[in-house]
Parts: structure tokens; sequence; C-alpha cells
């Protein structure tokens, strides 16, 4: 006897009805907040790119002027968060009675003007940079000027001696770019767990396997960079002694550079 509908949907899940969505355990306040949280990230990433720090190097702090309380409520609330995608220290809320964190700079797109505007080029672009500010109604000796948004070459510099800045709107984000040798060390703990941790897929060791490690090097920083980070990196790679010898030729072993500087990694399961 074939089984009824509602028994052969119990046994497949081809047959059941498709859920209903719970609308009222959507969280709009969270769900903005994840969104301005992502956009600061951007920013981070974008202020980081531009100076080319690579993200394995430890920086200071963000600065956030929020353009949003969005904006404010995603520091107050994953400052965590953000402080782990972009390897920042120290995530913090900009106040505006501190002065300004970012200084605009505006100078005019000389191409597009030219084309528009001919003879008035040079009058132009005098008012443009005089500009402290965005605006596309300029008044100029030869009569008003109607801009559009790509006659106005716009960036932002942070106030900050060392920083570097971005915006997007009303949000803007400052960076601390300087690089104190406690930060440099930890950028270089980075590089050599990234190593070991490489060494560790070669040798086929498991993720719970711990080791004993050597790393050697004829470099004045990298035993200090190693002696101050000993903790995190012995933590990182499952590393429960670290030798001051090489291993035997047992040993899984590899030759790499950190920052122009040479060092032997050799490590063996326990």
């Amino acid at each position: 006897e074939e089984p009824s509908l509602a028994l052969r949907a119990n046994r497949s899940v081809h047959l059941a009805d498709f859920p209903e969505a719970d609308h009222s355990l959507i969280d709009p306040e969270l769900s903005q907040d994840m969104e301005a949280l992502l956009r600061l990230v951007t920013l981070g990433s974008s202020a980081r790119n531009s100076v080319k720090i690579k993200v394995r190097q430890p920086l200071a702090e963000m600065k956030v002027q929020p353009g949003s309380e969005a904006d404010q409520q995603a520091v107050a609330r994953f400052a965590d968060q953000i402080q782990d995608e972009l390897n920042i220290r120290k995530v913090t809320l900009h106040d505006p009675n501190d002065g300004p964190l970012l200084k605009v700079e505006i100078r005019p797109n000389r191409k597009t003007i030219g084309q528009k505007f001919g003879p008035r080029i040079n009058e132009i672009c005098t008012v443009i940079e005089g500009l402290t500010d965005v605006r596309l109604e300029l008044q100029c000796p030869g009569g008003p000027v109607t801009l559009e948004p790509t006659d106005l070459i716009v960036s932002y510099k942070a106030v900050q001696e060392g920083w570097v800045g971005v915006a997007d709107g009303a949000t803007q984000v400052a960076i601390d770019t300087r690089i104190t040798e406690e930060l440099a060390q930890a950028g270089m703990a980075r590089e050599i767990v990234r190593f070991v941790q490489d060494l560790r897929k070669q040798a086929n060791l498991e993720m719970s396997d711990r080791i004993v490690l050597y790393l050697g090097t004829d470099s004045p920083k990298l035993p200090q960079a190693i002696a101050a980070n000993r903790d995190y990196i012995g933590e990182e790679t499952l590393t429960v002694k670290f030798c001051d010898k090489p291993l035997g030729s047992d040993a899984a072993k590899i030759d790499v550079e950190i920052d122009g500087q040479k060092l032997a990694i050799m490590l063996r399961k326990v």
C-alpha cells in the first residue's frame, strides 16, 4: 500500500513544505551595525593599502569619525572584530571637539574643465584650488559656474603626522602608520608563525600535533623578536620546547627570509 503524501513528506525533505521566515527574529539595528562594521573594515584596509603596509604587521591605532549612528554603534559593539580584521591594537572614536580628523584636499580636473569651459580654465581652476570644502556651484570672476563631481579631484589627508586617512561620505578613518620597535618585532613574529605553519603542513603533521622547534639566525634583530614573542609563537605553532641547537637529520627544515634576514626553521613532532 502506498504511504500517504503526509507520510512521504516526513520521510523526504524534497516533499516537505518550504519553511517560512520568522520576521520577528530579524534585528534591523544589528544588521545596520554589521553593514557599518564591514564599511569601516573596508576603509581601514584602504588606508593600510595606501601606504603598502602588509596586514601581518600590527599597527597601534585606528580612529573613526562616524558619519552615522550605525558607525558609532559598530565601533562600540565590534571594536574587537575591527582590530582582528585589520591587525590593529586599538580602535577608538574621534571626538570632533578635538579638531578635524582629516583635511580635504581639492584639485581641479583640468582635462574635463578645459573641455567644458575652454578659455576660462585657468580662472576656474584658481577658484577650485582655494576651496576648503567640496562645492559644485562656484562664484568666479567671469561669472557663476556649475561643475560636476568628475571636475574635482578630492583626497583626504590625516591631520596628525604619521597617520593616513580615507573617507566615505561623512565617515572618516585614520590609521597610525608609525611602527615602533615593539610593533616591528610583533610583525616578525607573525611572519615566523606563518613559515612554521607552512613547514608543519609540509611535514604532514596533524593540527593537534605538538612540536619541538629550532629557530636559527645570524641576524641581530630576529632573536630579539623571537624572545619578545616566544609565548605567542609557541601557542600558535603548538611548540612545547624551543631548542638552542639544530635538530637531527629526521627533522623537517626550511630556510626563509624575514625582512631580508635569514632564518633556519627546524621542527619535529613530539
